[in-house]
């Protein structure tokens, strides 16, 4: 059981990593790109949610 449960902590590491990732890519987009955010666009990205 200790096998599996390092490779469960593995994946979780990795899974997180690339959350993190795609957070850190939309932030960066969002910043470079500010004039795209309006309160409209927003609306829309949280209707399709």
């Amino acid at each position: 059981m200790t096998g599996a449960a390092e490779q469960y902590q593995y994946i979780l590491r990795d899974e997180s990593m690339h959350v993190n990732f795609g957070i850190d890519l939309i932030n960066t987009i969002k910043m470079e790109n500010l004039q795209l955010w309006t309160p409209v666009f927003c609306d829309e990205l949280k209707a399709r949610s």
